[in-house]
This record gives C-alpha cells, sequence and structure tokens, in this order.
C-alpha cells in the first residue's frame, strides 16, 4: 500500500515536473522570437537601383546617389531605422514583388501597381535620345532606322521604343560606357533618362558643344512604393503622409532637381523634338536608369 502512494507520489512530481519544464521552454521561445520580429517591423528595408546617378557604390566609402540621399532623407523624416541595399533593377522589382523589400522608387507601370501600393510621386523624369552634334535632326524614332542605338541593359523605355524593330539595339551597362562609344563612334545614339545621361556627360568631361539632344521620347513619373507583401502595409497611410511631407518641405525637389548638371543646361537650350504620348499604353515599366 505505502508502494502504491509513493508510485502516485512519484508520478505527480514527474508530471509537474514536465508542465514546469514546457512552460519553461515556452516562456524561452516567447522570449527570444518576440525580439526578431519586432525588430523585424521596425526597420525598413529599402531595394534601390545602383545606376549611376540614382545609386552609386562605393568600396571605400558609404554608397551615394539620388535615391540613396532619398532613402536617408526618408528615413530621418520618418523617424522609422532603413537598411538600403544597391541591387541591380530587375532584382529591385524581384524584391518588391517578393516581400524581400518593404520599399522601392519604381516607375509608374501596371507592373508596379500589382505588387505594391504607391506612397506618392517621388520625381519625374524625361527619356531622352542624344547624339553627336553631327547628327541629323530627327522627327520620330523611325528616323533612327538602320543606326546603332545604345541603352541601359534590361531597361524599356516605352511601347514604341522596346518593340521597334528599324534599329540596332545595343545594351550598355550604364551611360558613361555608352556616351564613350558614342565618342568612339561605336554607337551612333544613345538612349535614357535625362539624368542618367547629364550625370554620365558632365562626369566624363564630355563637352556638350559635341553633343545634340535629338529627341525627347517620354516623361515618366516615379513613386515610392510599398510591397503588398511587406510587415509595414498597416502603416500604408501614415509612410504616405512622410512623402507628401517631403514634398511639401521641399526636399525633394532639393534632391532630384537641385544639381546644376552643366550638360543639361547647354542640351537643353537646343530645341528637340517630343515623340507623341500613346496614352495608357505608353508606359515607362522598368527601372530608373
Amino acid at each position: 500500500m505505502q508502494d502504491h502512494f509513493l508510485e502516485v507520489a512519484y508520478l505527480n512530481c514527474f508530471t509537474e515536473l514536465i508542465t514546469v519544464r514546457s512552460s519553461f521552454f515556452a516562456c524561452l521561445i516567447l522570449l527570444f522570437s518576440y525580439p526578431l520580429s519586432a525588430q523585424a517591423e521596425s526597420t525598413l528595408l529599402i531595394s534601390t537601383s545602383n545606376v549611376m546617378p540614382w545609386g552609386i557604390e562605393k568600396s571605400d566609402a558609404p554608397n551615394e546617389g539620388l535615391l540613396v540621399e532619398f532613402a536617408k532623407a526618408f528615413g530621418d523624416s520618418s523617424g522609422i531605422r532603413y537598411k538600403n541595399r544597391l541591387k541591380p533593377y530587375p532584382r529591385v522589382i524581384n524584391d518588391i514583388r517578393l516581400g524581400h523589400a518593404d520599399l522601392a522608387v519604381l516607375f509608374e507601370s501596371p507592373e508596379s501597381e500589382r505588387i505594391a501600393y504607391s506612397l506618392g510621386e517621388v520625381t519625374s523624369v524625361d527619356v531622352i535620345a542624344v547624339s553627336k552634334s553631327s547628327h541629323r535632326q530627327i522627327w520620330s524614332l523611325s528616323d533612327l532606322d538602320g543606326e546603332r542605338v545604345a541603352y541601359v541593359r534590361g531597361s524599356k523605355y516605352g511601347h514604341q521604343f522596346d518593340q521597334h524593330k528599324g534599329f540596332k539595339k545595343v545594351p550598355v551597362n550604364n551611360m558613361n560606357q555608352g556616351l564613350k562609344m558614342l565618342m568612339q563612334n561605336h554607337v551612333d545614339v544613345v538612349v535614357s533618362t535625362d539624368q542618367s545621361i547629364y550625370y554620365g556627360i558632365d562626369s566624363l568631361g564630355i563637352q556638350s558643344k559635341w553633343l545634340k539632344k535629338l529627341l525627347v521620347i517620354s516623361t515618366a513619373t516615379a513613386n515610392l512604393y510599398l510591397s503588398k507583401q511587406s510587415a509595414f502595409v498597416h502603416k500604408k497611410d501614415e509612410l504616405s503622409a512622410v512623402v507628401k511631407k517631403m514634398k511639401a518641405g521641399g526636399i525633394l525637389n532639393h534632391i532630384f532637381y537641385g544639381r546644376d548638371y552643366i550638360s543639361s543646361q547647354e542640351l537643353n537650350r537646343q530645341e528637340t523634338w517630343h515623340v507623341p504620348s500613346l496614352s495608357s499604353e505608353y508606359e515607362l515599366i522598368t527601372a530608373i536608369q
């Protein structure tokens, strides 16, 4: 009889011990998992195109570029910690699609709207065609048929340019490479966003008198987008308000329009033909280049 009572007592003690240990381990799991989830939600992950002048990677110094400055200003204005990673533009889009990044500046397009929420306009840019000054004046993309046209690899500049088959498209890594090829007569024309071309001309020290702005292919709007897979979706309105605040305070204008590109001033004095827009069909659907 006494043995039975001892057996029951031991069993009760063992059960209580198991319960205590289970509770202890459950507490440990909660203790270690909570800070990780809280930290994940409290740090914004920003993905940025690594094409000059939007994102400029530095091996021996902090990264630079228009969108690097924008990310810092956004972090300061929102008061939220952030990490900004520079990547090729296709990977930026993929980060937003999969939720590997919370924010990115993308051009307005059906694809951007499908994978992310727009938090507001950040900047707008012209996609332009530039040649040597000796090039004849042109009035449409068809006037470039038979010529060699450099563009940044992976970029799409709208339906008319993307679908045009009359000229040979020569992919380059960036506009600095494209402009060097232009000056060496390896291509006849370069096409990219105005900021990229002006930055390349000035950084390479090319005199604007040697160049001609042939054509404005399109004007595109770039917005800040929040991934639909982001943990910050519930703060969408709050983050959108930060963009509005930055615009009203002149911060966006200072970042994106505060630089005096010498080439911009000189090339824009030239009379340039604008390609007529094709409404909603004519959209820039990829990267800031």
